[in-house]
């Protein structure tokens, strides 16, 4: 899987988009972003950690960049855990 997004992000047509990658967990969502950030795509990723309110303030980093900075927001699981 990372491969392929490694592709994606350097594929010309998205060089200048933003976009989104959901993982289904912290491990897979840090295994990505350690093999984006050793392939030099380190500053066009967004991520966040367990930490109490990390995913918000990511997520709003990604909603407010410029089209200047096509950033792509790499996140794990929203309701992972959650209880109605």
């Amino acid at each position: 899987m990372a491969e392929e997004v490694e592709k994606i992000l350097k594929y010309a047509r998205y060089s200048t988009k933003k976009g989104i990658v959901h993982t289904q967990s912290y491990y897979i969502n840090n295994y990505l972003v350690r093999y984006l950030r050793d392939r030099g795509l380190g500053n066009r990723i967004i991520t966040h950690d367990s930490n109490f309110g990390a995913r918000e303030e990511a997520q709003f980093q990604h909603i407010v960049a410029r089209e200047k900075r096509p950033y792509y927001f790499i996140f794990s699981v929203y309701d992972r855990g959650a209880r109605p």
